[in-house]
């Protein structure tokens, strides 16, 4: 009899394996609600270092009457920009963030954008022209990682001009439009920024590499010149594994 009353007493009981449960559950629910609550504050960090660029390029524009990079005398201010090599240091100053193409001995404003905006005091990362967009030395990493950074251009999807655009993107050959983050990430920025839709307004979202087909599906439209109706693009949620490059447009004031 005292050992058929010891086995009895080594088993759980249902309230008790149901209190056990409960508790499991709710710390796997803490931990998802934790993770969910960082990647927020990430989210949230990356719009706030956006921010800050904003303002210190529209107070460089303010202060020299030209955005970084485009500025034709910055060689003047700044002796030492581009290695001492007026050439490349200075822009052309014709409003536009030229890249890709030769300016002066080779120069492309985005490769001088960012070296132009450190010397300059306004923004607190010291950044050098290397005459490529090398992270964490020529562009600024991102609060996102060490390995994604921003490429400063105009007219990257929705807004031509003057306008200068931050591309967030991770490294493909020599530049940063390989995605930086799944469509759902893109989506809340979107939300909290803008309208929530990835081909109109001042936050975009694109597949890989700028506007070519790609095996990593972010949205689903091309942005080229067949695209139907691109402004009714949506987020393609489905794919967790997808990248999107996102842009945050129109960083200048008009």
């Amino acid at each position: 009899m005292r050992e058929l009353t010891k086995n009895r007493r080594q088993g759980f009981t249902l309230v008790e394996l149901s209190i056990v449960i409960i508790i499991i559950g709710l710390l796997i629910a803490s931990v998802v609600s934790g993770e969910a609550l960082i990647k927020q504050a990430m989210l949230d960090s990356v719009i706030f270092e956006v921010q800050q660029y904003r303002i210190s390029v529209n107070t460089f524009k303010q202060r020299y009457g030209y955005n970084p990079g485009d500025f034709p005398n910055a060689s003047l201010f700044w002796p030492t920009c581009a290695g001492g090599n007026a050439s490349i240091c200075n822009g052309n100053g014709n409003g536009l963030m030229d890249w890709g193409g030769a300016i002066g001995s080779g120069n492309s404003e985005d490769r001088t954008f960012w070296e132009q905006l450190s010397l300059s005091g306004l923004i607190p990362a010291k950044l050098t022209y290397t005459g490529t967009l090398q992270l964490g030395v020529s562009v600024p990493e991102s609060k996102l990682g060490s390995q994604y950074g921003y490429w400063a251009r105009t007219g990257y999807i929705n807004v031509g001009g003057d306008n200068v655009s931050f591309v967030l993107g991770s490294q493909r050959g020599a530049f940063l439009n390989n995605g930086s983050m799944v469509p759902i990430d893109a989506f809340n920025i979107d939300n909290k920024l803008d309208d929530g839709k990835p081909g109109t307004g001042i936050f975009s979202a694109a597949r890989n590499q700028d506007n070519f087909a790609d095996p990593t599906i972010c949205i689903d439209r091309q942005y080229n010149s067949t695209a139907a109706s691109i402004a009714d693009a949506s987020y393609l949620f489905g794919d967790r594994t997808a990248s999107c490059v996102v842009v945050f447009e129109k960083i200048t004031e008009d």
